[in-house]
């Protein structure tokens, strides 16, 4: 830009012509940067999910998703990434990984979902009988296998794990 600049003052030289002309081209640039800038820019205070774009991490054309301690995070085309809000991060903070490592190797169902879908993986919630559902839970005992290897048992507001 200060070439550019340099150029259109050696261009012009008349300082009438001139500095409108480097101020145009810097008040071009500026409004392009501060555009780009929000076009890329996506906040999830709500928390949300994107499916990625890209390539693949063997073509180098995969997707910069963000930075963690230093390091860059990327993702390839038809990966997930999913922003859960800080409110419910804090209340599954323990579970999170879990489900995370469960959904990533094909047994979220088995692990989270137990026998109550018969091994299908389209989950549908009711939540009109969601009262009189959670009254059927409080005495159901359910048994699930955590990505550790845990097995968990739950009996009304008895939790027992079992470590392998």
């Amino acid at each position: 830009m200060i070439t550019a600049s340099a150029k259109i003052w050696g261009t012009f030289g008349n300082p009438f012509i001139a500095i409108p002309m480097i101020a145009l081209m810097w008040g071009s640039f500026i409004a392009s940067k501060v555009r780009a800038n929000q076009l890329a820019s996506q906040e999830f205070g709500d928390g949300g999910l994107e499916i990625l774009g890209g390539g693949t991490h063997a073509s180098g054309n995969d997707t910069v998703i963000g930075y963690n301690n230093g390091y860059q995070l990327k993702g390839e085309k038809n990966e997930a990434v999913a922003v859960i809000n800080s409110k419910n991060t804090s209340k599954y903070r323990n579970v999170l990984p879990d489900i995370v490592d469960s959904l990533n190797r094909g047994v979220f169902e088995e692990m989270f979902v137990g026998d109550q879908l018969g091994g299908h993986a389209d989950v549908h919630l009711n939540l009109d009988d969601m009262p009189q559902n959670m009254r059927k839970m409080a005495n159901r005992k359910s048994t699930v296998v955590d990505g550790a290897g845990r097995r968990i048992e739950t009996y009304k507001n008895l939790t027992t794990i079992y470590s392998s």
